[in-house]
């Protein structure tokens, strides 16, 4: 786990042809069975709102 997701490190053996193709397919494996629990597992991430940027001010008279 991440602050912001979870991270899977998966070793497999596929031909390097099908590499991005193959990755493609387990992450939409994954994000399907995360689904497929009809909400008892879900995925959270930590969210900061910027609600206003403070001014800052400036001597350049120092």
């Amino acid at each position: 786990m991440t602050d912001n997701w979870v991270q899977f490190n998966l070793r497999y053996i596929v031909d390097y042809k099908k590499r991005r193709f193959t990755k493609s397919e387990l992450n939409n494996s994954i994000r399907k069975a995360f689904e497929a629990t009809n909400g008892k597992v879900t995925l959270a991430s930590a969210t900061i709102e910027l609600i206003k940027i403070p001014e800052i001010k400036v001597d350049i008279n120092t």
